[in-house]
């Protein structure tokens, strides 16, 4: 049996031996919420033959082989026509909306929050297939440098946002119908989740000659278009008014399409505007979001706005006056103390007893990225742990986190031998068993030469270090 190094291995060779070739190097990739220096990480360990590496990089290339093979999507492929008669508009009916069982028509139609009706997706097929394939094309790229996932992505993007027979207006007028009592509304949310994917990873393709510089100039001019829109047009007022995970959505996909398209200056505006007169109204002094408490089953929507959040936050590692992660209000409220909040309840520590309906089925997974995302982002052991405690078996996405939002990015502190998050007695006896020691003793370790700089013997600088993190949990 092959060893999963060796697996990595005929990984490579098939991806450099595959029938489209290897083109030589494009441009520069970039991206905006995910960061580079982590896939970085991962693709190093990647091809050093890290086993948890390789398997989440093998799971990738099955679902991105699978994507390769499928599509184009376009907004023209559905059946039902937008009341404005045509096509390139998108359409799709309230995702909790069903029709009245107590009237002949199904009028007005009746909200059931949180049960999702399947009949309502129209464009949003489409647009869940484009997030699917743009969620793993562009790094089975990045990871192999096939040039195939470049240009299948690539075109995928064309039809949908370029093309002139096939693209989508930039402008959603009729998203979220619902008979009988809306003819439809900005809809920020249903772009927002996928667009997370599609501008990440069209940043990626500009290291590729599959995306043009043109190609690249108009979907850019395309988010401007629609950014115009969002900021523009009365019929975006409630999301872009609204207290609730509405608004961080709104929130997030501004900053996101300015920054995709050049435009550093608005997208820092929508961070700070989130953080200064959005985020008071989302937290409460314990940590809760009073917004997301009258929602079905609130402890979903919890983890929902706390994800958006972190989101935003990863768009404010772009600036370096911008720290989302640690800002806090005069009062001690911000993402730490609503993240805190939801600890003990998401690793199951404490019962949620907010919601006294019937619970909807646990999210496991979610909660795992939530953790997983803190934890790379506050560099916490503590959370990490957390995060490895809910995870029973890897599927996709928890292989998906582990190449985006890698455990091993998590940074020990100076001291921390084991390392798992805490500076304790056990570290000091891992410390005591190295003292004095140099290169050349039988107790040197390596591990324990903490000063700055190192200097090849254990003594009191390097205890000076580690008593400045004792007890010093992360």
């Amino acid at each position: 049996m092959r060893s999963l190094k060796q697996i990595a291995g005929v990984v490579v060779l098939i991806c450099f031996l595959s029938g489209s070739a290897l083109a030589s190097e494009g441009g520069v990739a970039r991206t905006f919420w995910w960061k580079l220096e982590h896939l970085d990480l991962s693709k190093q360990r990647w091809l050093a033959g890290d086993e948890m590496i390789t398997l989440a990089v093998n799971d990738m290339l099955i679902w991105a082989n699978y994507y390769r093979s499928r599509g184009p999507y376009s907004v023209m492929d559905k059946d039902e026509i937008p009341p404005s008669g045509d096509k390139h508009d998108f359409l799709s009916y309230g995702a909790y909306w069903w029709p009245n069982p107590d009237t002949n028509d199904g009028l007005p139609w009746i909200c059931r929050d949180g049960y999702v009706n399947p009949d309502n997706e129209i464009d949003n097929e489409a647009l869940g297939e484009l997030y699917q394939s743009m969620r793993y094309l562009p790094l089975a790229y990045y990871f192999t440098g096939d040039e195939s996932y470049a240009e299948h992505a690539a075109y995928l993007l064309r039809v949908f946002f370029l093309d002139e027979a096939t693209l989508m207006y930039p402008r959603l007028i009729y998203a979220q119908v619902i008979p009988g009592v809306s003819s439809g509304k900005c809809g920020a949310v249903e772009l927002a989740d996928t667009f997370q994917f599609v501008l990440d990873g069209a940043g990626i393709l500009e290291r590729s000659p599959a995306w043009s510089q043109a190609d690249k100039q108009g979907l850019q001019q395309w988010c401007r278009d629609f950014l115009n829109f969002m900021e523009t047009e009365s019929l975006c007022d409630d999301d872009r008014n609204s207290s609730s995970n509405h608004g961080t959505n709104y929130d997030f996909l501004a900053a996101l399409l300015a920054l995709y398209a050049d435009d550093p200056n608005t997208a820092r505006e929508k961070i700070i505007s989130y953080m200064e007169n959005r985020m008071p109204g989302q937290i409460s002094p314990d940590g809760s979001n009073p917004q997301e408490m009258h929602r079905a089953d609130n402890l979903i929507y919890h983890c929902y706005n706390m994800d958006i959040m972190f989101r935003l936050a990863s768009l404010g590692d772009n600036f370096d006056d911008i720290d989302m992660w640690n800002y806090e209000m005069a009062d001690g409220r911000g993402l730490r103390l609503a993240l805190e909040f939801l600890v003990p309840y998401i690793t199951g520590q404490e019962e949620w007893t907010y919601w006294p309906g019937e619970p909807f089925a646990l999210t496991p997974l979610r909660y795992f990225i939530l953790l997983r995302r803190a934890a790379v982002a506050y560099n916490s052991f503590r959370l990490e742990m957390y995060a490895q405690e809910i995870v029973q078996e890897l599927n996709c996405w928890a292989y998906y986190a582990n190449l985006v939002h890698p455990w091993f990015a998590i940074i020990p502190a100076q001291g921390d031998f084991k390392p798992d998050g805490n500076l304790n007695l056990y570290d000091l006896a891992i410390l005591a068993s190295a003292w004095l020691s140099t290169p050349d003793d039988n107790n040197w370790n390596a591990t324990c030469d903490i000063s700055d700089p190192n200097d090849n013997v254990i003594d009191t600088r390097d205890l000076a270090v580690f008593a400045n993190s004792w007890l010093y949990v992360y």
